[in-house]
């Protein structure tokens, strides 16, 4: 293994290592050196597995050096010595029996710079395995010592203090509450061990209040903590099925949590939205509707993320909760219209959600507030909500039917209008200088691409090489070649806001007006 690592082959020698190590010749001293420099290696890679295995292995073959290494490991001033503690201790616990192995873990228990390691040594302790009156001491012993322990100013172990707290909570009878008194520590060496608890040593049915209290402190979690954040999203999912109210309250919670983040809060649970929205559709519409109804601008900035999610994945049909629309009052419709026009940047989104009020409600004064948020808004903007509107014209009552018509026949009316209107090419610049400036920028163009093949656009697009003149094929994964294609043109477009463009200033303050608008 020296002459791999000297020779920058690690990773070449380091799986043949591990499993070689348990009935190698490798002496316990050599086994000291070179521990720091294979973890100096790993780094933090998820490799770093196997070496601790084979150091287990390694003691369970030879339990007298697994004593050695032991003592020697806790003198070391190397704390990469000091992380493999545990593996040491659980094979010596195997080989000469769970008290002795505690006898060794006691001291360093009261060692402010051991402490952490030796509360993971714990662990590895079956202790279930020993006669009850001894099993019942041991435990009480390590109670004083997390009473002790629970003080420190040192998050890691605090961290581990709460862990150790948890795989106890049965025997030791004051765990519960210094738990949730740990859990208040807004600290990622606190929070990892939290969701361990959650999700290995505490059942949501059996003990659902202190479940529930120790998930709501993970929405206190920084996004930035890209791994914890996937893994709580993980945990969340099944929370879909089981229990979506707590679900809704841990996400309200995050929300709140991470208001200065705005709308980018909620996009670290991404696939969380996504399957709720497609697997859970009613829930889904209940807390979009809960959120944006709100009178905390924090929700209506979450439920733009959520929107802004759904676009990015293609899901343009997006709807609000029937039953709440048509009990509420036409004052909330109004709001509700308010922060749609505000929020809502896909034309897509704007016309589903405001057509999922109109069905819904039956009142004169609602159907004057969604015809003139189309008509006055929606509309002038996008041609083809015209379409759209004819197109779920069947799917509702005559009534709602005639607005559309009203809303219809308004848009029709504009755009006729416009059409008819003189071009004067007021603007228009000389033939000429068009042919001059088309020149210019052909070249310029030209110049651009010799220089360099990199580009806005074809960095996102993947290059092809022409093989057989107007065709092309391709090489795949395996690969293999594809058939010959003639080459075509493609043709992508997008709907923009025109009254976005014409009139952008007073645009930015009508959305300005109905994003800080106030409930009647």
């Amino acid at each position: 293994m020296d002459q791999a690592m000297d020779e920058k082959r690690f990773w070449s020698y380091f799986l043949d290592f591990c499993k070689e190590l348990p009935k190698s010749s490798v002496t316990k001293e050599e086994l000291l050196d070179i521990l720091p420099r294979i973890k100096s290696s790993l780094g933090n890679d998820m490799a770093a597995y196997e070496i601790h295995q084979a150091v287990r292995g390694y003691t369970k073959e030879r339990p007298q050096n697994g004593e050695w290494l032991f003592k020697a490991m806790a003198e070391s001033q190397n704390k990469v010595l000091h992380e493999f503690l545990s593996d040491v201790i659980a094979s010596l616990s195997e080989a000469d029996g769970v008290e002795p192995a505690w006898l060794r873990l006691k001291p360093l228990l009261e060692d402010e710079d051991l402490a952490y390691y030796a509360l993971n040594s714990v662990l590895q302790l079956r202790l279930s395995d020993l006669p009850k009156d001894k099993e019942i001491t041991i435990i009480k012993e390590l109670a004083l010592n997390l009473r002790s322990l629970k003080e420190s100013s040192n998050t890691s172990i605090q961290g581990e203090v709460l862990k150790v707290l948890a795989c106890f909570r049965k025997q030791i009878h004051w765990a519960d509450v210094e738990i949730l008194k740990l859990a208040e520590i807004n600290h990622i060496d606190v929070q990892s061990k939290i969701y361990f608890v959650l999700d290995e040593k505490i059942d949501r049915a059996e003990s659902r209040d202190i479940y529930k209290k120790l998930l709501l402190k993970l929405s206190h979690v920084k996004p930035e903590f890209i791994g914890l954040v996937n893994l709580t999203e993980r945990l969340l999912e099944d929370f879909l099925e089981e229990t979506p109210d707590l679900l809704e309250e841990f996400l309200r919670s995050w929300v709140v949590a991470h208001a200065g983040d705005g709308e980018a809060s909620i996009k670290s649970f991404k696939n969380l939205i996504l399957k709720a929205f497609r697997s859970k559709q009613a829930w889904f519409r209940i807390l979009i509707t809960k959120w944006l109804n709100d009178d905390q601008a924090i929700f209506h900035r979450a439920f733009k993320g959520i929107l802004s999610i759904l676009f990015a994945s293609k899901v343009y049909e997006v709807e609000l909760d029937e039953e709440f629309i048509k009990k509420t009052d036409f004052k909330s419709i109004r709001y509700l219209t308010s922060k749609i026009l505000g929020h809502a940047f896909s034309h897509h989104h704007l016309k589903s959600l405001l057509f999922s009020i109109l069905k819904s409600r039956e009142d004169e004064m609602s159907y004057r507030i969604i015809s003139s948020a189309f008509t006055e808004y929606v509309v002038i903007n996008y041609h083809s909500t015209i379409e759209y509107l004819k197109k779920r014209r069947p799917e509702v009552s005559d009534r709602v039917r005639e607005v559309l018509d009203y809303i219809i026949d308004i848009a029709e009316a504009y755009f006729k209008a416009l059409e008819e209107l003189p071009n004067i090419g007021e603007v228009e610049g000389s033939e000429k200088r068009g042919m001059l400036y088309r020149k210019l920028e052909a070249r310029q163009q030209q110049e651009s691409l010799q220089s360099s093949q990199k580009g806005s656009f074809l960095e996102m697009a993947k290059q092809i090489d022409i093989k057989v003149g107007e065709s092309w094929f391709h090489r795949n994964e395996n690969g293999e070649y594809s058939e010959k294609q003639k080459l075509g043109k493609f043709e992508y477009s997008y709907e923009m806001p025109r009254a976005e463009f014409l009139n952008q200033y007073g645009m930015a303050l009508a959305r300005l007006h109905w994003t800080n608008e106030q409930r009647l």
